[in-house]
């Protein structure tokens, strides 16, 4: 009797055991199904690789920097008006870069075929840029290059002339095996690249180096005529340069809803950068002005200077000067592409608002962001007064299966806390002290 009533005791204990582990495993299991989404720009096509595989190429949102390889000028006179990047093109692609503007020309002094910025030569060279981008794409096999080689600036020079053979096959002997067709054009979807793993397109005038390609070669060219519209506002001023760029968005989604050769039939490159002139003290400056200006409208937000709204815009390619240091620009782009053919106005994320009640200004995020400094936003009392949401976070709205973990000091560090319903009002002791967030969805 003994026996059997220990038995039934052990039983008992044995069965509570295994219904506690279970409850234990369902609730780990619940939890674990929110994920980190980890800040990643470097394979940022990798990552939202399900949502872009069937995109066409024209329909993708592509950060890019202008004047790519204008990074350090060789010499001192005019630096501030001819350096536009602070960042080689290797490490634009690790941070997220994937159109790249080129001007090239040759110099005999020992370096060869280098990048120039209206005439002037810079430091950086083509041929380990090119080796750059091949050791990239090697090692990166879901990302996706675009190379415009958007300007000889000395083409009649004879230096240029002679050594013309050398860039051509340069570029063939490293990028050939990745290089798309031409006449697969920009309605090409990611996917069919992906299969062929051809990455990298070329674009180039036909009236400059075509010619030294063979007529297999030329097949893998694409003519910049037929094959990309980039805008160029030409504007000093940050205000005149917003206004023309909101009115080149307009012409370009009539355009394209209209199946106009010129807007739809084409890879389209918005130039956001302002032109060296005397409004500005650098190129640095105007970016410094124009840049975080323009990201507000990305995401829709109204700065009172457009008349159209940007989130409904078939953008493809964005451009800017700085692009890196300046701006969010690569996330921003990320984030859109998880938008294209959205225009119901929802967009999923995590919204971070400047006042209470969601007012103000905002910035979106669907993955970490280690330093909400890096993030701006323009002061609500004009669109030129540019202002770090560092601290400046008073409501946050989210909109999709998000939790966030918010943090007191930049790269998850200090005191933080959970949030995983929207919250109109932060508590006093979190209002206006965020410095970076976690961002976590149930997949």
């Amino acid at each position: 009797m003994k026996k059997s009533l220990l038995k039934k005791v052990a039983m008992v204990t044995v069965l509570l055991a295994l219904i506690s582990t279970a409850v234990m495993i369902l609730q780990g299991s619940c939890y674990a199904e929110y994920v980190e989404q980890t800040y990643n720009v470097e394979s940022w096509m990798e990552d939202i690789a399900d949502e872009i595989a069937n995109r066409e190429l024209r329909d993708l949102v592509i950060p890019g920097t202008h004047d790519s390889g204008s990074r350090e000028l060789d010499g001192w006179l005019l630096a501030d008006f001819t350096q536009t990047q602070n960042h080689t093109i290797k490490s634009q692609l690790e941070h997220g870069i994937r159109y790249f503007d080129f001007r090239a020309t040759y110099t005999s002094d020992g370096k060869g075929w280098i990048f120039s910025h209206g005439g002037f030569d810079m430091m950086d060279r083509i041929f380990p840029a090119l080796d750059n981008i091949k050791t990239f794409l090697d090692n990166h096999p879901k990302e996706l290059v675009i190379i415009d080689f958007q300007h000889f600036p000395e083409w009649d020079d004879e230096d240029d002339q002679a050594h013309i053979t050398e860039l051509k096959d340069k570029m063939m002997n490293t990028l050939g095996a990745y290089m798309v067709p031409e006449n697969w054009g920009v309605h090409t979807k990611v996917y069919q690249l992906w299969n062929s793993n051809q990455r990298v397109i070329i674009l180039m005038d036909h009236e400059t180096m075509y010619s030294e390609f063979s007529a297999t070669e030329q097949e893998y060219i694409w003519n910049r005529a037929n094959a990309i519209r980039s805008y160029w506002a030409n504007e000093g001023d940050e205000e005149a340069l917003i206004e023309e760029l909101d009115s080149e968005v307009q012409t370009m989604k009539s355009g394209y809803q209209s199946q106009t050769a010129e807007y739809y039939d084409k890879f389209h490159v918005l130039q956001a950068q302002t032109t060296a002139s005397s409004q500005l003290d650098s190129l640095w400056d105007g970016a410094n002005d124009s840049n975080p200006a323009l990201l507000p409208l990305l995401l829709g937000q109204d700065i009172g200077l457009e008349t159209s709204d940007w989130t409904t815009a078939p953008l493809n390619i964005i451009i800017m000067d700085f692009a890196i240091d300046t701006t969010d620009l690569v996330e921003v782009c990320k984030t859109k592409n998880l938008d294209v053919g959205n225009y119901s106005g929802s967009y999923e994320g995590v919204y971070l608002y400047q006042n209470s009640s969601y007012g103000g200004y905002y910035i979106r995020l669907t993955e970490n962001t280690p330093a909400v400094s890096d993030q701006y936003i323009v002061d609500e009392d004009g669109y030129d007064d540019h202002i770090s949401m560092n601290d400046q976070i008073s409501s946050i709205l989210i909109v999709g299966d998000y939790q966030v973990q918010i943090f007191e000091d930049d790269n998850y560090g200090g005191t933080s806390q959970w949030i995983s319903t929207s919250t109109p009002y932060l508590a006093d002791d979190w209002n206006d002290r965020i410095s970076s967030v976690k961002v976590y969805k149930n997949e």
